[in-house]
């Protein structure tokens, strides 16, 4: 066997050991632990060369998924439809790192966000090839993060996928964009886009006293262009235990009380429609 191609194939086993090997890894040091090592490293160098030609690494130099038969562990394959999504995941994914113009790059973004919806229960489950395809599609957003034209897709992606990945998700995610959503979260240039605030909630695990703040900015300080475009998107529908929820709207209670009192029709409004969101 030719030295490169016995290369390939070591590099292709330790990838696929590297997933098993994360199987049996407890959260979240198993979200954690896909950031780096061999297994890694194989994945990306085999990605960069699946550009150039198809091999059985699939288009965006992940693994591809049979279409029947057992893992290594006994465990049912995929269904013939999820493998298809993966399929097509990894067509589009590839699209969206091998263009350089940014038109075309949200293009691909947006046609992959319908196909990161239908991987819901696959992104929450959070094992294997979903979980390393969701790794490498946030690497790749937090690459092109700076561009302005795809902050809406990217942004968007990044909720349906930390929304469906809970904790291991958010594990991997908070270096990438903590302090950058955050930044971009203070800056005006982007007060119109909708699912950025929830975005920073999310990445803060909707800490109540962080959710009582961006809910006190929401009612006395956004803009009408900001609180029409993220007030009803929040995300107070994903708070946890009753309690949570009780607490939030006792504060906004208060604050619908206040703004009676003080006859403020504007944050009397909106306090209500906060209100309302928190089921």
């Amino acid at each position: 066997m030719r030295l490169g191609v016995l290369g390939e194939a070591l590099m292709a086993a330790a990838a696929l050991a590297s997933i098993s090997f994360f199987e049996v890894l407890p959260a979240p040091f198993n979200s954690v632990a896909v950031g780096g090592g061999v297994g890694m490293l194989a994945a990306t160098s085999i990605l960069e060369r699946s550009r150039r030609r198809s091999n059985a690494w699939g288009d965006a130099g992940l693994p591809t998924v049979p279409k029947g038969g057992k893992g290594p562990r006994g465990a049912s394959m995929r269904t013939i439809d999820d493998a298809r999504l993966l399929k097509k995941f990894d067509k589009l994914f590839a699209k969206f790192k091998s263009h350089e113009d940014s038109s075309a790059k949200a293009a691909a973004l947006e046609e992959l966000k319908p196909v990161v919806f239908a991987l819901s229960s696959e992104i929450r489950a959070w094992r294997g090839d979903t979980r390393l395809r969701m790794f490498m599609l946030m690497s790749e957003i937090a690459s092109n993060f700076d561009d302005k034209a795809l902050v809406s897709p990217m942004v968007a992606l990044l909720v349906s996928i930390l929304s469906k990945g809970g904790e291991s998700s958010l594990e991997v995610a908070k270096p990438m964009f903590r302090e950058r959503v955050s930044a971009m979260y203070a800056n005006p240039d982007f007060k119109n886009e909708r699912f950025l605030p929830r975005l920073m909630l999310i990445l803060d695990c909707f800490e109540e006293a962080i959710v009582e703040r961006m809910a006190r900015e929401a009612i006395h300080q956004w803009d009408e262009e900001r609180f029409k475009a993220s007030g009803e998107f929040l995300g107070f529908e994903e708070l946890g235990p009753m309690a949570e929820r009780d607490k939030l709207k006792a504060m906004l209670g208060q604050e619908i009380s206040r703004a009676g009192l003080d006859q403020d029709n504007r944050a009397l409004d909106r306090a209500v429609e906060l209100y309302h969101t928190v089921r």
